[in-house]
Formats: C-alpha cells, sequence, structure tokens
C-alpha cells in the first residue's frame, strides 16, 4: 500500500515537472516574440522619425508645421508606451520562468528525498 502511494506521488511529480519544462519553454518562446515586437516597433519608429524630420524641415514656421510637430511628440510617446509595455511583458514571463524554476527544484528536491527515504 505504501509502495503504490509513493510510486502515485513519484508519478504527479514528473508529470508536474514535465508540465513546468513545458511551460518554462512556452515562457522563453513568448519573451523571444516580444523582443522581436520590440524590434520591429523600434524599427518603425526610426523610419517614421526620418520622414518626420523631413516634413518638419519643409514645413517649419507654419501652422502645419506646428501641427506634425505635436503629432510627432504624440507618436513617440506612442511608440514608448508600446515598448515599455513590452519590457513589462518580458519581465512578467521571466518572473514566472523564475517561479517555475524554483517549484522544479522544490519537485526534484521531493523526489530525490522519496528516493532516499524508500
Amino acid at each position: 500500500m505504501e509502495d503504490r502511494r509513493i510510486e502515485d506521488k513519484r508519478i504527479e511529480i514528473n508529470r508536474r515537472l514535465r508540465e513546468i519544462q513545458d511551460e518554462v519553454a512556452l515562457n522563453k518562446k513568448e519573451q523571444a516574440c516580444i523582443n522581436e515586437i520590440i524590434d520591429d516597433v523600434i524599427a518603425l519608429r526610426q523610419r517614421s522619425s526620418n520622414t518626420q524630420e523631413e516634413m518638419l524641415e519643409y514645413w517649419a514656421g507654419t501652422e502645419f508645421g506646428r501641427v506634425v510637430a505635436e503629432l510627432n511628440s504624440q507618436e513617440d510617446t506612442l511608440y514608448n508606451s508600446l515598448i515599455r509595455d513590452a519590457e513589462e511583458g518580458i519581465e512578467e514571463r521571466r518572473q514566472a520562468i523564475q517561479r517555475l524554476l524554483k517549484e522544479e527544484r522544490e519537485c526534484e528536491d521531493e523526489l530525490m528525498n522519496m528516493r532516499r527515504d524508500y
């Protein structure tokens, strides 16, 4: 009876270890995707900035130039917000990975203790 309980517990721990490994892999993939998004936003912001500078030079000193400058400022704020949100997403995934790795170590320790006690 005791052997069966120990075996069931071992199976449960191994199942959880596989789940943790899958979750860690998923979080790492999500981090990579978010990094790609950040790179894309930065590239888009750079291309937009180059165009905006040309427009501002052309329309300098006009009401339209003032409106363009204001819109450029709002656009830059939006880009910064997108990047900040993405970086927060990366940090959330990093923290999730750390929690999962801690749980993984605890499961492995429990398995080792079961083997030692058995």
